[in-house]
């Protein structure tokens, strides 16, 4: 059951990866 929430980051696709980072942007500080 562990191993569907900590995937390596072989397992995660990049379309996934690309999704997480757009979904966080708004959050993260530029400055």
């Amino acid at each position: 059951e562990g191993r569907e929430v900590f995937k390596t980051v072989w397992e995660i696709s990049q379309k996934e990866i690309i999704n997480l980072a757009l979904n966080r942007s708004p959050f993260i500080d530029q400055s």
